[in-house]
């Protein structure tokens, strides 16, 4: 449910972004350009009005590293549940994502692994749980980066949605895209996509938010995670003040 709060803008490669998320590589690719979505209120722009929470890395050190930036423009505290890695190090957990929060925060591969990075992160969103899963290979022939996101239906455990004990990666991803079809679904809405050569938006909504995400191509690379509401009052108050504000001028 995209409503006028949503413009698009030129988003260029990683190594183009801000500096403070040192993420790319000298070898990025200059002319790939691609469009982010921007959160607006009463037309006025957002994102460079929320409070950043930054635990990033200088990351270039590492042959495989992602920083994370997640923007919560909801009302609603984002209560942090678990940071289940598969493959690689999380230095510094991720944590709860106050109302009109950008959180930030790096990930890399593990000293002589033989994978990059594997993971699923998990945030409280009222009765439901946001879901991030990213996965950066050490190689090509270990596939492309890939970024799924989800929400879940109310009432689910987050032990349904992390990787069993007794069950692969693998095994866990694929029952989670072969069962989205079925009433027993953890999932209300969920989504993926493969970064190889190009960036693009993925997206999934339910009756309160609209979660958006995109990733880099990179083995250095940059996922970014926006939860924005779907009303008007349920931004963050200080959000509201600031566009109601600058409209006003």
């Amino acid at each position: 449910m995209l409503n006028g709060n949503y413009i698009c803008k030129d988003v260029l490669e990683e190594h183009q972004k801000s500096s403070a998320l040192d993420a790319v590589n000298s070898n990025s690719n200059t002319n790939n350009k691609e469009k982010k979505m921007v959160v607006k209120l009463f037309d006025v722009a957002l994102d460079r009005t929320l409070t950043i929470v930054d635990f990033t890395l200088k990351t270039s050190q590492y042959v495989v590293a992602t920083n994370f930036v997640i923007e919560n423009y909801t009302n609603e505290k984002l209560v942090y549940v678990k940071m289940n890695v598969i493959h690689g190090e999380v230095p510094t957990d991720p944590r709860d994502i106050e109302p009109g929060e950008k959180l930030q925060f790096s990930s890399h591969k593990r000293s002589f692994a033989t994978y990059g990075f594997c993971a699923i992160a998990i945030w409280q969103y009222k009765d439901r749980f946001i879901v991030v899963i990213c996965q950066v290979p050490l190689t090509a022939v270990g596939g492309v980066n890939t970024l799924s996101i989800g929400i879940t239906k109310p009432g689910v455990k987050y032990t349904n949605l992390t990787v069993p004990s007794d069950k692969s990666f693998e095994a866990h991803y694929k029952s989670i895209k072969t069962g989205l079809s079925s009433s027993d679904s953890h999932y209300k809405a969920f989504q993926d996509c493969g970064y190889s050569d190009s960036i693009q938006d993925i997206s999934v909504e339910d009756r309160d938010i609209t979660i958006t995400g995109r990733m880099g191509t990179l083995k250095n690379c940059v996922v970014e995670i926006e939860i924005i509401p779907h009303r008007e009052d349920d931004f963050a108050p200080q959000l509201i003040k600031h566009a109601r504000d600058y409209a006003n001028k």
